[in-house]
C-alpha cells in the first residue's frame, strides 16, 4: 500500500525538478503539477475503494488495514483453530 502511495509524490517531484532544472517553459511545470494532484488524488481515491471493499471482508487478520468487525473474526477465528493457534502465537 505504502508505494502506491509515495510513487505519486516521488514521480511528481523528481518530474517537476526536472522541468525546472531543464528550464522548460511555465505551461510544462502547470501541466505536471496539474498531473501530480491528479495522480494523488487518484491514488487517495484507489486506497479509499480498496479499503472500503476489499480490507472488510480480507481473512489476514494482521494486516493494519484489516477492517473486518470484531466480532466477525473472532468467529472465524473460533471455526479455523489452527489459524486461531497460529494468529495468538504471532500476536500475544
Amino acid at each position: 500500500g505504502g508505494f502506491i502511495d509515495v510513487f505519486p509524490i516521488i514521480a511528481g517531484g523528481i518530474g517537476i525538478w526536472m522541468v525546472i532544472l531543464l528550464g522548460s517553459d511555465i505551461i510544462q511545470l502547470l501541466i505536471l503539477i496539474a498531473l501530480t494532484i491528479v495522480m494523488l488524488i487518484a491514488a487517495g481515491y484507489l486506497g479509499k475503494f480498496i479499503g472500503d471493499n476489499y480490507c472488510m471482508k480480507c481473512i489476514n487478520l494482521s494486516c493494519p488495514m484489516n477492517k473486518v468487525p470484531q466480532d466477525i473474526a473472532e468467529a472465524y477465528l473460533q471455526r479455523n483453530p489452527a489459524i486461531k493457534h497460529a494468529f495468538e502465537n504471532a500476536n500475544p
